[in-house]
C-alpha cells in the first residue's frame, strides 16, 4: 500500500512540476504577447530618432547636412506622435485577436491610425518641406552646367520654397489623403496637382533684380528703353536650366509615380497578413482554453497529493519540496539565460547601439515575468516548507470523566 501511495504521489508530483512549467510559459506569453498593453509600451521605449540619427549618419552619407538635420528634427518632433500612432494600431489588432471584433480591417487599421489625416498634417506641419525640397533641388542643380553670373541665382532657391511654404505644406495637405486612399484600395484613382508658380515667380523676380543690379557684359550696351526685354530674355535663353527643374504646376495621377502595381501589391499584401492574423487568432482562441484548463489541472494535482497524503503536514511538506525545486531551477535558468544574453548575444554588431540595447532590454522584458513567476513559486514553497515543520495537529478531546460521590 505504501509502494502504490508513494508512486502515485511522484507521478502526480512530477506531472505538477511540467504543468508548472508549462503555465510559468502560458502566464509569461499572456502577460506579455497577448496582452494589449505590451508592444505599445515597448514602442515608447524605442529611441526612434536616436537610431534614425545613427541611420542617416551612417547609411546616408550623400544626404546634404542640410537634409539630414531637417530629417532627424523632423522625426525627434514627430516620435511622440508616431508611437501613439502606432500603438493604436496594435491595440485594433489585438481587438481582432482577443476577438473583441469579427474583421481584422488592416487598411481602415491604417487609415485610422498611422495614416490618418490627422496624423499626416501634423507629420506635413512638422517637417521642413522647404529645406528639404530647396536643397534636393540644390543637389541636383550643382551637376548641371550653369553660367557663372547665374550662379548667384541658386542662392534664391531656399528663400523662394521658405517664403512659399505655407502654401506648399496646405496644398500637400489636401493632396495626402487623395493618395493615400488609392494606395491601400480605398479608391480607384487619384489626381493631384501641386501648384509651384510662385516659387518660379520668386526666382525669375529675383534674377531680374540680380541682372538689372549687376549686368552682364552681354546687357551692358542695351538701352533702357529695351533692358526689360532683353533681360527677359536673357533669362530664358541663359537660366532656363535652373527653371525647367521648377516646373509651374506638377501633376501626377495613378499612371504616374506610384503606378497601378503598387496598390495591388499592397492590397494582396494586407489580404495575406488578414489571413496570418486569422490564423493567429485560431491558436489565440486555443491558448486561451487550454491556459483555463492548466490553471483547472495544476489545482486538481494538488488537491489529488492532498488527498493521498491525508496529512496537512505531509502534503504540505511534499508540495512546499516541489515548489522550491522548480522555483529555484527556473529561477536560475532565467538568470543564466539573461546573464549569457548579456555577455554573448548582446549588442548585436551589425545594428545601432541604441537598436542592440533596446532590443536587449525588450528580450528581458519578455523573460520578466518568468521571473517574477519563479520567485513567488518559490517564496511559496519555503513558506509551506516551514509551515510543514512548525504545524503541530491538533489533539482530540478526551470525554470528561465522571465525578465519582
Amino acid at each position: 500500500m505504501k509502494i502504490l501511495k508513494r508512486t502515485a504521489i511522484g507521478l502526480l508530483s512530477l506531472i505538477l512540476f511540467i504543468s508548472l512549467f508549462l503555465f510559468s510559459v502560458a502566464s509569461t506569453v499572456k502577460s506579455t504577447l497577448l496582452n494589449p498593453e505590451f508592444l505599445p509600451d515597448q514602442i515608447d521605449r524605442l529611441p526612434v530618432s536616436t537610431i534614425v540619427k545613427d541611420m542617416t549618419d551612417t547609411d546616408f552619407e550623400n544626404l546634404r547636412p542640410e537634409v539630414k538635420s531637417a530629417i532627424n528634427q523632423t522625426v525627434t518632433d514627430m516620435e511622440p506622435q508616431l508611437k501613439q500612432a502606432a500603438g493604436a494600431a496594435i491595440v485594433q489588432i489585438y481587438d481582432y485577436l482577443l476577438g473583441k471584433k469579427p474583421n481584422p480591417e488592416l487598411a481602415a487599421t491604417l487609415r485610422n491610425t498611422v495614416l490618418s489625416n490627422s496624423f499626416i498634417d501634423n507629420l506635413i506641419d512638422e517637417t521642413p518641406v522647404a529645406t528639404i525640397v530647396s536643397n534636393v533641388l540644390l543637389e541636383e542643380l550643382n551637376k548641371q552646367e550653369i553660367p557663372a553670373e547665374m550662379q548667384p541665382l541658386l542662392n534664391y532657391i531656399p528663400s523662394a520654397f521658405s517664403q512659399n511654404e505655407a502654401d506648399l505644406k496646405a496644398q500637400l495637405k489636401q493632396s495626402a489623403p487623395l493618395v493615400i486612399q488609392y494606395l491601400i484600395g480605398q479608391s480607384k484613382s487619384y489626381d493631384v496637382t501641386i501648384n509651384l508658380q510662385p516659387e518660379v515667380d520668386y526666382l525669375k523676380t529675383s534674377a531680374k533684380q540680380m541682372l538689372t543690379n549687376n549686368p552682364p557684359a552681354a546687357l551692358a550696351g542695351v538701352p533702357s528703353a529695351l533692358q526689360g526685354a532683353a533681360v527677359d530674355q536673357y533669362i530664358k535663353d541663359n537660366i532656363g536650366v535652373i527653371l525647367n527643374e521648377i516646373p509651374a504646376t506638377i501633376s501626377v495621377d495613378e499612371t504616374q509615380v506610384i503606378g497601378q502595381e503598387t496598390p495591388v501589391q499592397i492590397a494582396q499584401d494586407l489580404k495575406k497578413a488578414e489571413q496570418q492574423l486569422s490564423d493567429i487568432r485560431s491558436y489565440v482562441h486555443l491558448f486561451q482554453q487550454y491556459y483555463i484548463y492548466l490553471i483547472i489541472l495544476i489545482v486538481l494535482l494538488i488537491a489529488g497529493i492532498a488527498a493521498i497524503y491525508h496529512s496537512v503536514r505531509g502534503s504540505t511538506r511534499t508540495l512546499g519540496i516541489i515548489f522550491v525545486i522548480f522555483g529555484a531551477v527556473e529561477m536560475g535558468g532565467v538568470l543564466i539565460g539573461k546573464l549569457i544574453m548579456r555577455t554573448q548575444v548582446f549588442p548585436i554588431a551589425d545594428l545601432p547601439v541604441d537598436l542592440s540595447q533596446f532590443l536587449q532590454r525588450f528580450t528581458f522584458s519578455l523573460l520578466s515575468p518568468l521571473q517574477i513567476f519563479s520567485l513567488v513559486v518559490l517564496i511559496i514553497g519555503v513558506g509551506l516548507c516551514v509551515f510543514s515543520f512548525l504545524y503541530r495537529p491538533l489533539k482530540p478531546k478526551t470525554a470528561a470523566e465522571p465525578v465519582k460521590s
